[in-house]
């Protein structure tokens, strides 16, 4: 298998923006959904959150990001995100920036607005100094955002028809509630030249530690180490519970296209559904051509296997835990060239997948596809590996993945995963 697709949603609930290469943090993909709109009621209060299965004209929203490409951000040119298959310049900002365009479909939703023609430029990383707090509460996580002001709510209101507010989450964080990691495995054991290996392993790691401590010693007493934190702040950090940014309730979510393939031949329409509806962070795909059930290898793909992956590694490095199921709504149905629901059999998406896609016993009223994921802190190598971080892999660390990646399924379940999150269980 591999992976052929890679997106992600800057601000949540608009189109997404695909990327031929993308760094993967604990909390998703890098710049991942940390923006959202939300409903305003009469008196400016924050209403209800903005997002396509509510309002599907957020599918007739088009961002793009500029800048990617500075330093500051640890990204190379390749990381610069895809437009229409064309990879966006960088403007040379000393900031990136997010870059909104609303599409006019063929049939207006809304009377002509100069905002329809204008683009919306939206700091990447805005100044939270200045802008007024929000408390934003998903799925009963709550967290501490901001509101990115006037000027960014009249050009959002402006496109959607009502008032909006646009929400940055800043140094928020959301706890997640459900679709926990596990915690690190064991390593295996290992027996006559492997635990002799492991053995000297540990005593070099010993001597280096003890190395380390004589070189370092200042640093132990919470001297500062130039970065600004001392390092008992950054082992409590790294120690905090999972939390996530605007995404519904996982860092990635994970989708296979044979899936897809599968589902859009129930479906029945002469045009093959789109990936899009699903609005997938990394889309795995067969890494070969044959579509004989009967030739597939064990680690080519098969429909819907993707329910019992508990563990992926790409290029050979354990990269994803899958910890739970999405469950699916009227959102799969939104035809993106309108920003309204599609008509005909391709309108029909969520009915078809309830015929087969009940599959989670917590969530037994509700359709799969798709798998929720976090990332998988591996075991460090080196001499120094085995003291720092208590022998695992720093889990603030980017780790980087790219379209054509070779995947393969590391671990497997029994079952199915069963639906967690505690508020909204049945």
């Amino acid at each position: 298998m591999k992976i052929t697709g890679l997106y992600f949603y800057p601000i949540k609930g608009l189109r997404g923006i695909p990327l031929t290469s993308a760094h993967l943090t604990p909390q998703g993909i890098k710049y991942d959904r940390r923006f959202m709109l939300w409903s305003l009621n009469e008196d400016g209060s924050l209403r209800t959150k903005i997002q396509v299965f509510s309002n599907p004209e957020c599918a007739l929203f088009e961002q793009q990001v500029v800048g990617l490409s500075d330093e500051s951000d640890d990204d190379s040119d390749d990381d610069i995100p895809l437009t229409n298959g064309k990879a966006v310049e960088g403007d040379n900002k000393p900031a990136p920036t997010i870059i909104v365009r609303y599409i006019t479909p063929k049939k207006p939703l809304l009377p002509k607005h100069p905002a329809h023609d204008t683009p919306l430029t939206v700091p990447l990383r805005p100044d939270t100094t200045t802008l007024d707090p929000a408390t934003i509460d998903m799925y009963r996580s709550s967290t501490k955002a901001y509101r990115m002001g006037d000027a960014y709510d009249a050009w959002f209101s402006a496109c959607l028809g009502f008032p909006a507010a646009l929400i940055y989450i800043g140094d928020g964080r959301r706890p997640q509630l459900g679709f926990l990691p596990l915690a690190p495995a064991r390593k295996p054991k290992r027996s006559g030249a492997g635990l002799l290996l492991s053995f000297v392993d540990l005593v070099l790691g010993y001597i280096s530690a003890c190395l380390f401590y004589l070189l370092t010693f200042p640093l132990l007493f919470g001297y500062d180490e130039g970065g600004g934190k001392r390092r008992k702040d950054r082992v409590h950090e790294n120690a905090q519970p999972p939390w996530i940014t605007f995404a519904d309730m996982a860092p990635f979510l994970v989708v296979s296209e044979s899936s897809l393939a599968d589902l859009s031949s129930r479906v029945g329409d002469s045009k093959p559904l789109e990936m899009h509806r699903f609005r997938p962070n990394i889309i795995i795909g067969s890494s070969s051509p044959s579509t004989d059930n009967h030739a597939i290898s064990d680690d080519d793909l098969r429909p819907w296997d993707e329910d019992f992956w508990a563990e992926l590694s790409v290029s050979g490095s354990p990269t994803l835990q899958l910890t739970g199921n999405c469950a699916r709504c009227v959102s799969v149905n939104v035809d993106y060239e309108t920003g309204r629901p599609t008509e005909g059999r391709r309108g029909a998406v969520l009915r078809t997948m309830a015929a087969t896609r009940r599959v989670d016993k917590g969530k037994k009223w509700e359709s799969i596809f798709g798998r929720y994921a976090s990332l998988v802190t591996v075991p460090r190598r080196g001499l120094l590996g085995w003291w720092e971080g208590g022998g695992r892999e720093d889990p603030g660390k980017l780790r980087k993945i790219a379209v054509g990646d070779e995947v393969r399924v590391t671990r497997r379940n029994q079952e199915r995963d069963v639906w967690d999150w505690p508020s909204l269980k049945g």
